[in-house]
């Protein structure tokens, strides 16, 4: 009986260990292929006066926007109090940071297909060549009316496009002297796909 039961306890043993080492396995093939797919991607940049078609690439996982296109439109930098002040927005209910300055970028989403299409700006990004400018999620819901529900994306409709004002934040501290002090000549990139490829605008000098 009791070499019954030490051959079933060995086998189970076994058993165990060649799954631990199957999900072992599969594990470190999954983090290989993560990994390569992310280090191997293809960064294409384009101008302000192009038409940036999203394609086959991807905004984030499972987040694609098939037959749409984005414009850049214009982009500027203002003072954070000057552009609030004379457009009358409310700071009472802000929870965040309030940054010296901002980046307004003005685009326009088109969808050519034939499907809704569902677009989160919570997946673009802006950046420079030493820095990030984090979105200002509060201010994006104040000037874009269709935002006005506190979404942080739209659905665009078949057929359809949309005007949307993007406020990124800019702060002082983030910046070389000199380089916060001509803004006017740096360079910034909206990125607006992940991959497998990632797509920029460029903005500025």
């Amino acid at each position: 009986m009791k070499t019954k039961f030490s051959k079933k306890k060995k086998i189970i043993l076994a058993v165990l260990g060649m799954i631990l080492v199957a999900a072992w396995i599969w594990q470190y093939c999954s983090v290989k292929r993560f990994y390569h797919e992310h280090t191997t991607k293809t960064i294409a940049y384009y101008s302000m006066d192009e038409s940036v078609p999203f394609g086959d690439d991807f905004l984030a996982l499972h987040e694609s926007a098939k037959d749409c296109y984005i414009n850049v439109d214009n982009y500027e930098i203002v003072d954070f109090d000057d552009y609030v002040l004379n457009n009358g927005i409310s700071l009472d209910t802000r929870q965040v940071e309030i940054p010296e300055k901002l980046v307004l970028i003005q685009i326009t989403l088109q969808n050519e297909g034939l499907e809704n299409r569902t677009i989160n700006f919570t997946n673009f990004s802006l950046f420079g060549v030493d820095s990030n400018a984090p979105m200002d999620y509060e201010l994006l819901c104040q000037i874009n009316p269709i935002l006005s529900d506190g979404a942080w994306g739209i659905t665009l409709p078949q057929k359809g496009e949309c005007q949307i004002i993007l406020p990124y934040m800019l702060f002082a501290d983030y910046y070389g002297y000199s380089t916060w002090n001509d803004l006017e000549n740096y360079t910034f990139y909206l990125q607006c796909t992940s991959f497998p490829t990632v797509k920029c605008i460029q903005m500025g000098s």
